[in-house]
């Protein structure tokens, strides 16, 4: 009976060590407008659903070239779903002027900020947002 106490205590402690320190579970960020954050959210879910569809429907590919599309699926989308997302976030434009995002397909509003895991640690990845139809996209710059 000591021993199935014991035991038991040592795995109490032990949950109790993981629900302080935590799992695997991604930093979100409370940036934004509940609008822009319903695009953090539909990004992460598409993610952890690793549904690579449901990423590019949240991208606006308007007056992109299919060169530059191709690109950003592969290095960008692709490759983010290969890695865990370890933060996530909506962030201000840095104060570069208008004319830094002059080009993009929609203006952009703020940054989808996202810090992923692996060889993608050392850098966050920002992607530009902005608003078109009513809803937030990523913006892309635009071939023409």
């Amino acid at each position: 009976m000591a021993r199935v106490k014991a035991g038991l205590t040592c795995a109490f402690v032990a949950l109790l060590i993981l629900g302080v320190t935590g799992c695997d579970h991604t930093q979100v960020g409370t940036g934004g407008t509940p609008e822009q954050r319903d695009l953090m959210q539909a990004f992460l879910a598409a993610h952890d659903k690793n549904d690579l569809e449901a990423e590019e429907y949240l991208v606006d590919w308007d007056n992109v070239t299919e060169g530059y599309k191709n690109f950003f699926i592969k290095n960008h989308l692709e490759r983010g779903l290969k890695h865990r997302i370890l933060s996530i976030d909506i962030v201000d434009l840095p104060n570069v002027g208008p004319s830094a995002f002059q080009g993009y397909n929609i203006q952009p509003e703020k940054f989808l900020a996202i810090q992923y895991d692996g060889d993608m640690q050392d850098k966050r990845s920002l992607y530009p947002i902005g608003q078109t139809s009513g809803r937030y996209y990523l913006a892309m710059q635009s071939g023409k």
